[in-house]
């Protein structure tokens, strides 16, 4: 109430000044602290451990957030704190102190981007196993296909490496019109829903 009443005492021009040195003050304060955090950056590179800790120690919470953020995406909770606290290293090992760039900026995209990498990592090994398990259940209805509804299939839709052909390529390669194909191709798919 006592603060209300000093700002309200005071002519509008001054409580003007009064928010904008606040402000400068904050901006000089962020500007101390990024000074400081390229000081602390620099004796950390030259094997300060004491340093690495005030830039390491602090930003745990940062880490653990942007975790959460990731949480949803397919990996452990854990792989995502040790890969942010790996993205949290190389940042304070890459970072150039000769730049202009803000290092708490810099060390928020190094996190993100190690966190991304392993979930991109951990999505395509997910994709290899459910198309390796695919692959496997086809193979198991593709055997009891007739030989030439098995090879048109495996060679319109790209299975065993071949990559997918159209009806005229495969009507080539068997020497039998496109309707043939598209007949042999629709009868097989029936007989493939009808067994699974």
């Amino acid at each position: 109430m006592e603060n209300q009443e000093q700002i309200t005492a005071l002519p509008r021009s001054a409580f003007v000044q009064e928010v904008i040195d606040i402000r400068d003050n904050k901006e000089m304060s962020r500007q101390l602290g990024s000074e400081k955090d390229v000081g602390l950056v620099k004796l950390a590179n030259a094997g300060d451990l004491d340093a690495l800790d005030k830039l390491v120690i602090p930003r745990m919470p940062l880490v653990e957030a942007i975790a959460e953020s990731f949480r949803d995406k397919g990996v452990e909770y854990q792989d995502l704190l040790q890969e942010g606290d790996i993205g949290l290293m190389e940042a304070i090992q890459s970072f150039d102190t000769n730049s202009d760039e803000d290092f708490s900026k810099y060390v928020v995209s190094k996190i993100r981007k190690s966190m991304d990498v392993i979930v991109q990592r951990e999505c395509k090994y997910e994709d290899s196993r459910n198309y390796h398990m695919i692959q496997i259940m086809l193979d198991t209805y593709l055997l009891k296909l007739p030989d030439l509804q098995r090879e048109i299939l495996r060679m319109r839709f790209g299975f065993d490496n071949y990559r997918g052909h159209t009806l005229a390529e495969v009507g080539r390669e068997f020497d039998i019109d496109i309707e043939e194909v598209k007949r042999l191709e629709d009868d097989a798919i029936k007989e493939i829903r009808r067994i699974y």
